[in-house]
């Protein structure tokens, strides 16, 4: 099963007494811990798995409108596209093992709103509209001399600075208005902006005034797409870890500490190998990793007996609340 995000049980009973179906997808819901998680079936493999295909981006597209769905149903906080879950009860300890950064996470994110903003002009129909602009007058006038490299150069440059100002009025336009901006990859030559912007309640006609605003700042013919509203998945999406057997006895050797051992012994555990390798110490500089390595071992071992006090024993899943640029693999 496909996890398409955490929301609350009347928020999960809505969605199942309107017919259960999110952009024509039948889904289901898991309770435990006062939330819900909201899950669909799903044959096909996660779509961050597969290599830049079409089927990859049909998937994509298809989590998306899932989301967009869901949406409208209430407080959402959307799971990573392609998130699994391998049944109920793993469902019930991801949202048992997990509760307290889930449902803060909820509270603060659940009811913000994400859209993402493109927008795209002709570049032609931009050096027509200004055509009077000194630069170009340049550019004109070294053209009819014959100094073509000469012109193309300053057409160069005026265009690479028109794009550069007007990439910073709009994202100073939707930094007014949101409550946080993510920069996209631009990814076509007639691209100009391509942003994941976040809403709080009620602030759509205020985004939508300020893209009113950069269409009639632009020269020539441009295009601004607003695709949404989608739960805010590019700001706090939940990404699932399962840390694999091996990887957690490996940090317990480290450590040097037992399966059972209580958090309190865990850090002091930690405590002694940082100080064992301490500047103070004359340790020698490298040993920096020795420490790194350590801390990082306290914290997979520390999340793993937090989600342990309400979990039944078997693989434990660990929670992230990450923004889109956060995103990292996760050791299996």
């Amino acid at each position: 099963m496909t996890l398409i995000g955490i929301t609350s049980p009347s928020v999960a009973s809505a969605i199942a007494a309107a017919g259960g179906r999110l952009a024509g997808v039948e889904t289901r819901s898991v309770e435990a811990a006062g939330l819900a998680a909201l899950l669909f079936r799903s044959k096909k493999p996660s779509w961050r798995f597969l290599r830049r295909s079409r089927t990859a981006l049909e998937s994509m597209v298809r989590a998306q409108r899932i989301l967009e769905a869901a949406a409208v149903f209430g407080p959402l906080l959307p799971a990573r596209p392609g998130s699994l879950i391998r049944d109920d009860v793993e469902a019930c300890a991801l949202l048992c093992g997990q509760w307290r950064q889930l449902a803060e996470s909820l509270r603060r994110h659940g009811n913000s709103t994400q859209f993402q903003v493109t927008i795209t002009w002709n570049p032609m129909a931009a050096l027509a509209a200004r055509r009077d602009h000194p630069d170009l007058a340049a550019a004109a006038t070294a053209g009819a001399r014959g100094a073509a490299a000469e012109a193309g150069q300053l057409i160069s440059r005026f265009m690479s600075d028109e794009r550069a100002a007007f990439e910073a009025e709009a994202m100073r336009a939707l930094t007014n208005v949101a409550k946080d901006v993510i920069a996209l990859p631009v990814d076509q030559a007639d691209m100009l902006m391509n942003a994941a912007v976040l809403l709080a309640p009620g602030a759509e006609p205020d985004l939508e005034r300020a893209l009113e605003a950069l269409d009639g700042s632009l020269s020539g013919e441009n295009l601004i797409r607003l695709i949404g509203p989608l739960p805010p998945v590019s700001f706090a999406a939940v990404s699932i870890e399962r840390p694999s057997r091996d990887r957690v006895a490996a940090a317990r050797r480290l450590l040097g500490v037992g399966e059972a051992t209580e958090q309190h012994d865990l850090r002091r555990a930690y405590l002694e190998i940082a100080r064992a390798h301490h500047p103070d110490t004359g340790a020698h500089a490298a040993a920096a990793h020795a420490v790194g390595a350590a801390a990082e071992a306290f914290r997979l071992l520390a999340r793993i007996a937090e989600a342990r006090l309400c979990a039944e024993q078997g693989d434990v899943l660990l929670v992230d609340i990450l923004r889109q640029d956060q995103h990292r693999s996760f050791s299996t």
